[in-house]
């Protein structure tokens, strides 16, 4: 695939473009104008995904930097995520009475878990590396 020269498209899982075939397919590509990376998905920050939604002129792949030329679209219309009132909606009706909040951008969880917190009977924590819950 990576001495391929005429129009093609490729298809890859990004896990936010941090391992797999994804690498090896932006390694040879990034660098080519002709080229469009289509990111369908929510890439975190400090992650190659995000920073080809950010559009960084120069990004990291296997500890090198490579310059990219390549388009970069993104389309966050795919989203298998319920939306903030699906989840507290969940939340609210789960029978939980601990919630954890566990994944997405601290700024994004704390708002989140703010939304939570004004359901009365749950006690919403956004864990750091080390600490210790009991269940």
């Amino acid at each position: 695939m990576n001495s391929i020269t005429e129009p093609c498209v490729i298809i890859s899982a990004s896990g936010m473009c941090e391992a797999g075939r994804i690498l090896h397919h932006l390694k040879n590509s990034i660098g080519d104008r002709r080229n469009v990376i289509l990111i369908v998905g929510y890439q975190a920050e400090g992650t190659l995904g995000r920073n080809l939604v950010e559009k960084k002129k120069k990004v990291r792949i296997f500890g090198e930097e490579y310059e990219r030329r390549a388009q970069v679209i993104v389309l966050n219309e795919f989203s298998s995520h319920g939306d903030r009132n699906d989840l507290l909606n969940f939340a609210k009706n789960s029978g939980a009475k601990k919630i954890f909040c566990v994944h997405g951008d601290l700024d994004q969880m704390e708002k989140f878990s703010q939304g939570l917190k004004q359901l009365s009977h749950l006690r919403v924590y956004i864990p750091e590396r080390g600490d210790i819950f009991e269940l």
